[in-house]
């Protein structure tokens, strides 16, 4: 009786794969930080650290991570852009209002595959794989109308990118007193003088305005 031999293909260390993807990509060494999200999602998505951002994490992920066709993402772009994003929405804001606070976290979810180590801000911000989620303060006596949130919401949609906003005029005297968080709490107990919303999901802007509470 004749036996065939099974040849087996050796596991991949999915961890191991995705830092040498990382290090192949960027150029730099990048060290496991912690866990993030599910693997059973069919997924595989860890924090990591690096020298050119010591002070952040950036997130790395595999789709289809058990299969030979796995494809690897991060967010390096995202968090090596952060100040300027902050900068660009603050500038998107000033246009309109005479001051405005900005509160934007990155996402931890990788961006476009196919965007190079090497791409510029304007070539990030118009990635559309990633939600930016921002959130804007400004005084209430300083936002008296649904065209100024337009207005806005259409200096960030040139950019490029697929977001959701959020504007909230809060009174003069709470203004700058908050932080994301109870300014979150803040909108959802209609506690402020003005709101608007605004969304872009493939291409389509739509505009939500709260007016008055």
């Amino acid at each position: 009786m004749r036996y065939k031999n099974k040849i087996e293909q050796p596991k991949v260390n999915i961890g191991v794969a995705s830092l040498t993807y990382l290090e192949n990509k960027y150029g730099e060494k990048f060290e496991y930080a912690y866990p993030w999200g599910m693997s059973y999602t069919g997924t595989h998505r860890f924090l990591t650290t690096c020298g050119s951002l010591p002070d952040q994490y950036v997130l790395v992920q595999a789709d289809n991570f058990t299969q030979e066709d796995r494809v690897f993402s991060d967010n390096y772009l995202a968090e090596k852009y952060y100040s300027e994003s902050i900068g660009f929405f603050h500038e998107c804001a000033l246009n309109v209002f005479s001051e405005a606070i900005i509160y934007y976290d990155v996402a931890k979810e990788g961006l476009s595959p196919d965007l190079p180590a090497n791409a510029s801000f304007e070539e990030f911000i118009a990635d559309t794989r990633v939600f930016l989620v921002i959130m804007m303060e400004v005084k209430g006596s300083d936002f008296i109308s649904e065209e100024q949130g337009v207005k806005v919401a259409e200096l960030i949609d040139a950019a490029g990118p697929d977001f959701y906003l959020t504007i909230v005029g809060v009174s003069d005297d709470e203004y700058s007193t908050f932080d994301d968080e109870t300014l979150s709490e803040h909108i959802s107990l209609r506690k402020y003088v003005r709101c608007f919303k605004a969304n872009n999901i493939d291409g389509s802007l739509e505009f939500y305005w709260l007016g008055e509470d």
